[in-house]
């Protein structure tokens, strides 16, 4: 869907086979190829993450705004799916910016902005 609506209907009739061939190598650096054609009701909410992140690299974007990435997964899934936009923005050279409340993520961060009652700090 995010390559259709960037392109014009030529456009993503000509690049067609291109973005599916780009999903297919994204779904199964997230261990979801086998779920291709699952419905999203059908994943579990660690599934559902991953196949989000590999949609946010189809266009193979310059940034990538994660929100709470890890809100609603246990600490396994969470870890798991972290490992994830880490090895894959470093994979694909995309800049990562995470925001979360999560120390264990956070504390994985390269860079960390810290926002306290209005006041930014930076850490590492």
């Amino acid at each position: 869907m995010p390559a259709r609506v960037a392109h014009s209907v030529a456009g993503w009739l000509a690049q067609r086979p291109r973005y599916l061939q780009r999903a297919a190598v994204l779904l199964k650096q997230v261990d979801l190829e086998q779920q291709a054609r699952q419905r999203p009701l059908t994943l579990s909410g660690g599934e559902r993450q991953r196949v989000a992140l590999a949609r946010a690299l189809l266009l193979e974007p310059k940034i990538v705004l994660c929100d709470e990435p890890t809100g609603n997964l246990d600490p396994d899934t969470a870890s798991h799916i972290m490992d994830l936009v880490f090895g894959l923005s470093r994979t694909h050279g995309t800049a990562v910016l995470v925001v979360t409340h999560d120390r264990a993520t956070s504390a994985r961060a390269d860079q960390l902005v810290r926002l306290d009652h209005g006041v930014l700090s930076t850490e590492k």
